[in-house]
Order: structure tokens, then sequence, then C-alpha cells
């Protein structure tokens, strides 16, 4: 059994239905001299509408639920053995009431849930539609070039293509280009406390660097694959690769260097998706370094925490005794409690800036780490959440729209548990929210 995060994404399957209007179509059939013959037309009632997002402006939202019997529906679900010790909070998205809890305030050891955390504090610091742009300039060497880590750790083949085009066309002489790499942005510092070697081969992380191609997965195409020991000096060798290059490698670009080539990243908001949806490590770790700088702080793991903190605290939000050795959730020593994480949610059902960070959620049985998840369970389609999974660590926090139509904010986490008992009573108890 792998120490770490782990996934088993076979397909997914998401259904979108489109509200409003009448769609029309026209059957067509073909006769033997080709004249065409139109049937009536068929039309196609409007969808029905699935999920409501909590008003803005504080109008009602589905019917009043029976609060004492979901409270002791969960009560039932909470005591299941499988879940070892288990903390939760449970919030009614409308008004804000938290209608369950269960040693809501106790630190735990939080696994992956903590990316909520540091998607909300990106988007209340950076907003969805930033990006990073990477910049290749002239090397003090003549014949090199100087690729300068800002930041984007998902450059693209591509991408590299076309820095390698424009740098050709800044240097019309045709001579190979050596291209070197310059990393200066972020700490030296690259690899936190409660990591382990061991998972980068197995997929988990990467030495962090500010700049790699696909988050350093040495295979595009496989998302939770094995990631590179070098990435940033991957990146090096795969642009000088396409300029003929000879020499590659780590360097410090010299000051006022004139700029070859500019790159820009996909939208803050593009890569919250990959990062929630995937549980991808080194995209959250990236954004916490990021987060660190906008703060002043060093751009390490223990920097990026406490931005993140921070970040969470000076938009009201209580973390007292929260604890953020990364801002990924793979290290042992996070500490969150489930009553920041339903808070975090709840604002986001409630308010502008954060609501974005409910769509980032996966969709149970549909898309990403919930893929293969409430097969055969009420909350299939249902809820939206993100997934934890650490050795004897399994948690899960999002949203739901009950059967009545009220939307619910939740976070359980699971502590002294086997991952796949404690995953299947997490689905359960997340899935009676749905009920009502």
């Amino acid at each position: 059994m792998a120490r770490r995060d782990w996934w088993w994404v076979i397909s997914a399957v998401l259904v979108v239905a489109t509200a409003g209007g009448v769609t029309t179509f026209a059957a067509l059939k073909s006769d033997a001299d080709r004249s065409l013959i139109h049937d009536g037309a068929l039309t196609v009632a409007d969808p029905t509408r699935i999920f409501v997002p909590v008003p803005t402006d504080g109008s009602p939202t589905g019917e009043d639920p029976d609060t004492a019997g979901l409270v002791a529906a969960l009560d039932e679900f909470a005591a299941d053995p499988r879940l070892g010790h288990l903390v939760g909070s449970v919030t009614d998205a409308m008004n804000g009431e938290v209608i369950w809890a269960r040693e809501a305030t106790e630190e735990v050891r939080p696994a992956s849930t903590v990316k909520i955390l540091t998607a909300a504090a990106a988007l209340l610091t950076f907003g969805p539609e930033q990006t990073v742009t990477t910049t290749v300039v002239e090397g003090e060497e003549p014949g090199t070039a100087v690729l300068l880590g800002a930041g984007d750790v998902d450059l693209t083949a591509a991408q590299l293509d076309g820095l390698a085009a424009d740098i050709r066309a800044a240097r019309p002489d045709g001579d190979p280009v050596d291209v070197f790499v310059d990393t200066t942005r972020w700490s030296a510092d690259n690899f936190a406390p409660g990591w382990f070697r061991e998972d980068i081969a197995a997929g988990y992380i990467t030495p962090m660097e500010p700049v790699m191609m696909n988050r350093g997965l040495t295979d595009a195409a496989r998302p939770h694959g094995p990631r590179s020991a070098e990435p940033a000096v991957d990146v090096s060798r795969a642009l000088g690769e396409r300029l003929g290059a000879r020499r590659f490698g780590y360097t410090t670009a010299p000051a006022d260097s004139r700029v070859l080539a500019t790159v820009t990243s996909q939208p803050l908001m593009d890569r919250l998706i990959l990062m929630m949806r995937n549980s991808d490590n080194v995209a959250a770790e990236a954004l916490g370094r990021e987060l660190a700088l906008s703060r002043g702080l060093p751009a390490d793991a223990p920097g990026a925490g406490r931005a993140v903190l921070d970040i969470l605290t000076e938009h009201g939000f209580d973390v007292s005794g929260a604890r953020l050795d990364d801002t990924s959730g793979l290290s042992d020593g996070d500490a969150v409690s489930t009553g920041l994480l339903d808070a975090v949610l709840g604002a986001a059902a409630r308010g502008t800036e954060l609501r974005p960070l409910l769509d980032t959620l996966p969709v149970a049985a549909a898309t990403g780490t919930l893929t293969n998840r409430f097969d055969d369970r009420a909350g299939r389609g249902w809820v939206r959440a993100k997934t934890g999974t650490l050795t004897e660590t399994s948690a899960l926090a999002g949203t739901v729209t009950s059967r009545n139509g009220r939307i619910y904010t939740f976070a359980f986490i699971s502590n002294g548990s086997e991952i796949l008992p404690a995953r299947d009573a997490l689905d359960e108890l997340a899935s009676t929210l749905r009920v009502g």
C-alpha cells in the first residue's frame, strides 16, 4: 500500500446540462431520388436544474430542512468504527449555521484537504485570471540563453516549441544556443520536512523549482506517474535540444539582459481546477511559494504555509491552532480543523471572491479523485468535494445539494483508520446530507 495520496482514475464521465430555451432538431431522410423529406420538428424539454448556488442576496434556497432528523442520521453514520477518530463539521450554507459538529475545533492531520485553503488564499490574493510569465534572456556568455523560473510549473512541449522559435528569430545567425535555467526565485531549500525522496518516483512530489514541464511528470500522459528529480534542468535540456544546445544546467542570469522570448501560463482558475481535481501536490506547492513571495516571506514550504494562514486570517477566518508545514497536505506535520475547512467552503458558497473555489471541486462518481467513488450512493453527482488520503488518514470536504434543495458545506477527517474502509464510510456520511 502506498504511503501517500493514491488514486485509481479509470474513466471520467461528466454530463453538462445547458439551461434556458428550447432546442429544435430536424430529422432528415433521403429517398431513392435524393430528395429530402423533413419530419416534424422534435423538441427537448428544458432540463431540470440540479444545482442552485446559494444566492448572494440572502434569498431562501430550498425547503426548510428536518435538521433534527439530519443530525440524528449524521450521528449514526459518524459512529461507524471504520472511521476511526472522526472529526467533522456541517453548515447550512444559506444562513451560515453550523448544524452538526464533532470536535470541529480539533486540529488533526488533514491530508490533501489542505489544498482547499491554498486555493482559497490564491483566489483572494491573485484572482482567477492571474497568469505567470516565463522569460528567456540572453546569457552573459556568447551563444547562451537563460530561462528565468517565474513560478510556472506546467510548461508544455508546445510552449517550448514556441520559445525556441522566438529565440531563433531573436538570434538570426542560426548558431546553436546553449540553454541554462535560473531557479533563484524560490528558496534552494526545495524539499520540505515530512516529504520522502521515494515519493518522487511514486509520483507525489518533486524538488520544488520555479519552472517545470508538466509539473515535473516524466510522462505528461500519466498525471499520477513518476516525477523528475531535477525538473528545472529538464526544462533547460528540452529547450536546448530544440536549439542544438551542447550544454545545459543551472546558472544565474545577468542583470538587465536582453529578452529573447516569453511564454504565459494558463489563468489561475485553470491551474486550480487541475490542482484540485487531480490533487496535484506540485501545483499546490508552487502556488504556496508564489503566495509567500507576494507577502515578502521565504519561498519555501514553511513560508508558503505561513502565507496561506496569514491571508485567511486577514479575511476573517479563525486559523488559531492550525499548522501548515506545506501547502499540499503531503506533510504529516500539517494540522487543520474541520471547522476551518467548513468555514472556507461556506464562504465560497455565499460570497463572490471565493465562489470560483466550488467549481474546482471533483464531482462524485464523475471527475477527478472522485471518479470511482459514490457509485451506489445517494451523493452520486450531487457531492462536490476535495479528497485527502495519507496512511491512516482519509478526508472529504465540500458541498452537497440535498433532495429538498438545501445547500450544505461539510468537512470530515478520519484519522487512525484504514484507507479503503474509511473512504467508503465517508462517502456514506456525505450522502446522508443528500438524503437530507
